[in-house]
């Protein structure tokens, strides 16, 4: 990995992931088809002291099936629907109208689609 900044968000993810027991290590069967994996690296604007190594970006990570390589492919959609603006404005409505109601923001730091 040509920058640590990534290898380093690799072991916070696998770290993360072996905190909650997310996989199990196991051999398998002899005649199986194994799907590879890759890892996908993106970088993010820093926000106040979440880079533990003050590069002032965030390097961020995921663990991707190549999906190429799946022949059901077309059987499961591959896309990831994500929140409308038109959701997230009625969303602000209702809980303007509702005083029981707190809007607050969350960073889910492992998601699984």
């Amino acid at each position: 990995m040509a920058d640590a900044r990534f290898h380093g968000a690799v072991q916070r993810g696998l770290k993360r992931w072996a905190d909650i027991e997310v996989f199990e290590l196991v051999r398998g069967p002899s005649n199986a088809k194994v799907l590879s994996t890759r890892w996908v690296f993106t970088e993010k604007p820093e926000e106040s002291g979440q880079d533990p190594l003050g590069y002032g970006r965030l390097a961020k990570e995921r663990l991707v099936f190549r999906g190429f390589l799946d022949p059901g492919k077309g059987v499961v959609p591959s896309d990831s629907p994500t929140l409308g603006r038109s959701s997230l404005r009625l969303g602000m409505f209702l809980a303007a109208q509702r005083t029981s109601w707190r809007v607050e923001k969350i960073d889910v730091k492992t998601a699984f689609l």
